[in-house]
């Protein structure tokens, strides 16, 4: 299955740094939105629609309580492209950012993510715009092998 995505999406990674947000919810709060499904992964920060100042950095932070979350922690997913039927997709013409998330020290369940803050034209934390969040799952069990949080959005002006 791994392997499955890494053919699916290629090798776009992003580096990670630990780190937070004044764009964030509450720290480790209730997800700003739940998810379809219990076992689905929730974004918790920042909220539908926040708001970052272009050349700020952000943090993403995501809720998993599938029991696979420990060994196979979820991605997280991020493009100027629109959601096609409450998913994500990826296209090598638009701009995307797909990263493994790291969990949390101390905090079961939690995840999180803060893209590096590049300055090439283009890149998402520099170029004002809309841009919309999944993160994805991992699991075997339900049809298609991944649970899907709902897509969210982040507006950078």
């Amino acid at each position: 299955m791994r392997n499955r995505l890494l053919h699916l999406f290629g090798s776009l990674t992003v580096a990670l740094a630990a780190g937070t947000s004044s764009a964030t919810a509450h720290p480790h709060g209730p997800p700003c939105s739940l998810s379809a499904g219990k076992l689905a992964p929730q974004i918790i920060s920042p909220c539908n629609g926040a708001g970052v100042a272009q050349g700020q950095r952000l943090t993403f932070e995501v809720r998993d309580l599938n029991p696979n979350a420990p060994a196979l922690a979820p991605y997280l997913y991020l493009t100027s492209k629109a959601p096609h039927h409450g998913r994500l997709s990826w296209s090598p013409s638009v701009f995307v950012v797909y990263d493994t998330m790291q969990p949390i020290h101390g905090h079961p369940g939690l995840f999180q993510d803060r893209p590096l803050l590049l300055t090439y034209p283009g890149w998402f934390l520099i170029t004002p715009g809309r841009y919309y969040v999944q993160a994805m799952q991992i699991d075997e069990s339900v049809p298609g092998g991944f649970r899907y949080s709902r897509v969210q959005t982040v507006v950078v002006r």
